[in-house]
């Protein structure tokens, strides 16, 4: 009911209150597989819950107890196809929240054999609209796996065959706007996977319609659900234009996307489920600004993205996209900070994030975004410390950023960011004497 009321943070009491009472009925009758299940679908959709309310870290464990659940069922009932086909969904789910939190790995080894099933299911009946939509929603998870380990021709691949599949949909029924609104959701990814492997043109074409695709069906829907929809295609289409040296394009376009969220008053943890979806834009914002040479607003925009990052961290967990943008801010004031001759504290804001960047590759060395912001906080590190004579600690941080730009080459050869910073920091090293 507080689902449907659209109130996530009720919703969530409600379920963590329900699901220790399944818990305890499922073994004191370890008999009876129902109740067992029970406790699936109460811990899927507690994870459904804080993935949806912006926490997908806290989720992750519960995501893992349903498919726990479900595996030790099927075990137990191997003919039994409900149970293997609720291992498949709540893997996929296990999956969305893990790569809502910043894992690929995982998801890299779930995802490929759903599509498998899903795909075997939709040809043995090619026109069931449902086995149309599982396929598309696991093509895209995949995708956007493939995405975030640096797989960009597979991911880009993965990403299209889901958007035809949203468009057979979208064909079978005039009034389908969710098929509408997810092959955008669709050409949102599809636009960061061509960003990533420096294919700037198509990269625009496709973040555009996604933006246009949001706003055509934005009149009809939840007004925040929509809106937030729409913001998250404005941001990608604005670093799209930042990487193409459209500065003020970029600043446009996030400045629309920031619109959508609360006023800073109501920016606490709590505020609303999209709060982390704002770190995002706050981080980009700091970044096109610098580009823009206006220092004192990239470290106004830099402490605002820190300050909602770590009131974020505060009531959750394990959340490494926020940990990852809250690093690019960093990076972003130290560069203005060292534009500005204010070389020690540049440094702090640097070596800020550069151990941040070390946490997030520990934490899942195969996510090409924590190696990418690793691999430039050794850079600035490098620029600071060169201006203060340091040389020997610059040479060291520019041969980490090199190392680190070998290793994302070495699985994403056509990594853009990485090819044009070793052909910097290649260059800056060069200047060091040895």
């Amino acid at each position: 009911v507080y689902k449907a009321m659209d109130d996530g943070p009720r919703a969530i009491a409600a379920v963590q209150e329900a699901l220790p009472m399944y818990e305890d009925v499922a073994k004191q009758f370890p008999g009876v597989p129902e109740y067992r299940r029970d406790v699936m679908v109460a811990s899927s959709g507690l994870a459904s819950l804080r993935l949806n309310g912006g926490l997908p870290g806290l989720g992750i464990p519960n995501s893992r107890r349903s498919v726990e659940v479900m595996t030790a069922l099927s075990a137990e009932n191997p003919k039994n196809e409900f149970y293997r086909s609720d291992i498949r969904n709540e893997s996929r789910l296990l999956s969305e929240v893990l790569l809502a939190a910043g894992f690929v790995s995982e998801p890299l080894q779930l995802m490929p054999p759903i599509v498998e099933h899903d795909r075997k299911v939709l040809k043995d009946d090619s026109a069931n609209v449902f086995a149309m939509r599982e396929l598309a929603n696991s093509m895209r998870t995949l995708g956007q796996a493939q995405l975030g380990g640096g797989k960009y021709e597979d991911a880009r691949k993965s990403l299209a065959e889901s958007i035809a599949l949203y468009d057979r949909t979208a064909a079978a029924d005039a009034n389908d706007r969710f098929s509408v609104n997810e092959k955008a959701n669709d050409l949102r990814f599809l636009a960061s996977a061509l960003l990533a492997s420096g294919q700037i043109v198509e990269a625009k074409d496709r973040a555009t319609e996604a933006v246009a695709l949001h706003r055509k069906i934005r009149v009809n829907d939840s007004p925040g659900d929509a809106q937030l929809s729409v913001s998250l295609a404005e941001r990608v289409l604005a670093e799209v234009l930042l990487a193409n040296g459209d500065v003020n394009g970029a600043i446009e376009h996030l400045e629309i996307a920031a619109k959508s969220y609360p006023p800073p008053k109501d920016r606490s943890p709590q505020a609303s489920p999209y709060r982390r979806e704002f770190v995002f834009v706050l981080a980009a914002q700091a970044e096109a600004l610098m580009a823009a040479q206006k220092f004192d607003e990239v470290i106004a925009k830099a402490a605002e993205t820190r300050e909602l990052a770590e009131a974020i961290a505060s009531v959750g967990k394990d959340d490494l996209v926020v940990a990852a943008w809250r690093a690019r801010a960093q990076l972003a004031a130290a560069s203005a900070l060292l534009k500005k001759s204010n070389l020690d504290e540049a440094k702090a804001f640097a070596e800020d994030a550069l151990a941040s960047s070390q946490k997030l590759v520990h934490a899942d060395a195969a996510a090409v975004d924590f190696r990418i912001v690793h691999a430039f906080a050794n850079e600035t590190v490098g620029d600071i410390c060169a201006l203060r004579n340091e040389f020997a600690v610059a040479r060291g941080a520019y041969d980490r950023c090199l190392e680190e730009c070998g290793t994302l080459r070495g699985g994403s050869p056509n990594h853009a960011a990485a090819l044009k910073l070793q052909t910097a920091v290649t260059a800056k090293r060069a200047a060091i004497k040895s």
